[in-house]
């Protein structure tokens, strides 16, 4: 890997953490002393001291507010100049990993035991029973979101001097410590916003950054940046329920499912499926359960969700039919013994959910859609 592609992956996990901005624009700025370095030379310094590192880890608290609400995370992230990272990111009682190790991106909800892996045009989705689902990704879609195999440049900065304006703001002291403060804002009219770099002076490590857009504000307090630590490659690779989860309950009868949640738990009764294992997520503190079981008849699974929390981490149950819909995918209302059922159907799934005393319930499996509807047709409360 060359310095600028090093430059670029180092600045975009460490100095650039979060900056998922729609882009850049013009900025008030004070001048610095006449004989202090320029804006573009700090930035350059700070380029290169990160360019410069095998590997790299920061700790970081985020706050993302507009002109109504405010929300605060924490966020870690290591790097390697193999293109290999990982980043976490915790809100709410609620976290999400996702990293990359140079070949294969990844995300992975701890709550819900959840990996998705994404390689080869494909996207495949890991629950915590086991079951795998697979869909093919278009190729555009695929270069522009999960283009693993490249270095990763923050969404809408662009760090080309032709496109880029670099100005030093002022140098002062920032808790305790000098820095330089450095304006980033883009020479494209359109892009409407600011970007700033608090850099220590003493080694050109960024120690804070905002990004301010007509959208809000995202500021990232970065507490901690070491350089060339040793990591072992196993970081990059995507957990799994077992190693990776929290707040998760394993079961292995109907019965027991029921036991472990406060709503009437459903399952299947159907002589052709029986129960094979279960488990129960608390997450999101106070804010519910969610329920998941596998049943099988020999030869194919069906995985029925339910859920009493506001939302489910990458679950179809409380998705609605017009968030399911798509060119790929197809939804219906349809009524099964007196519910009113969504179906959604892909080329190679089909999901079914509905509303149950105070809960979403979802099934979906390796069956077709009438079989499946026979499933949810004969889903009932769980009697002791």
């Amino acid at each position: 890997m060359n310095l600028d592609d090093r430059a670029t992956t180092r600045t975009a996990v460490a100095v650039a953490l979060l900056l998922t901005v729609a882009g850049l624009g013009a900025a008030g700025f004070t001048m610095a002393a006449p004989d202090a370095p320029s804006g573009e030379t700090i930035l350059n310094q700070t380029e290169q001291r990160y360019a410069a590192a095998d590997t790299l880890t920061v700790g970081a608290t985020v706050t993302v507010s507009n002109e109504s609400t405010m929300k605060t995370a924490t966020v870690s992230a290591v790097a390697t100049d193999e293109n290999q990272s990982r980043v976490s990111v915790e809100s709410d009682n609620r976290s999400l990993i996702t990293g990359t190790n140079g070949t294969a991106a990844w995300t992975f909800v701890p709550a819900s035991g959840t990996v998705t892996i994404y390689q080869n045009e494909t996207a495949t989705t890991i629950g915590p029973l086991g079951n795998t689902t697979t869909r093919k990704l278009d190729r555009e879609t695929l270069k522009e979101k999960y283009n693993y195999t490249e270095p990763t440049e923050p969404a809408g900065m662009d760090w080309n001097e032709s496109d880029r304006s670099v100005e030093l703001v002022e140098t002062t002291s920032y808790e305790g410590t000098e820095v330089h403060v450095v304006s980033i804002t883009s020479t494209n009219e359109s892009i409407d916003g600011e970007a700033r770099l608090w850099i220590r002076t003493a080694d050109s490590v960024v120690v804070k950054q905002r990004v301010t857009t007509p959208n809000g504000t995202v500021v990232v307090d970065i507490e901690q940046t070491r350089f060339n630590v040793s990591v072992a490659d196993s970081t990059f690779q995507p957990p799994t329920a077992d190693n990776g989860a929290a707040g998760l309950t394993t079961v292995d009868s109907a019965d027991a499912l029921n036991d472990e949640v406060a709503f009437q738990a459903v399952a299947i009764d159907d002589d052709a499926f029986t129960f094979e294992r279960g488990v129960v997520s608390q997450f999101g503190g106070t804010d519910g359960a969610t329920a998941v079981s596998r049943y099988t008849n020999g030869s194919a699974t069906v995985t029925v969700v339910q859920t009493d929390a506001s939302s489910i981490p990458g679950g179809p149950a409380n998705a609605s039919s017009e968030g399911m819909a798509s060119e790929n995918v197809s939804t219906e209302n349809v009524t099964v013994d007196g519910r009113s059922v969504t179906v959604a159907t892909s080329e190679d799934r089909v999901v079914a959910w509905w509303e149950s005393s105070d809960t979403t319930v979802a099934v979906t499996g390796e069956v077709p859609r009438d079989r499946l509807l026979e499933l949810v047709e004969s889903t009932a409360p769980i009697t002791e």
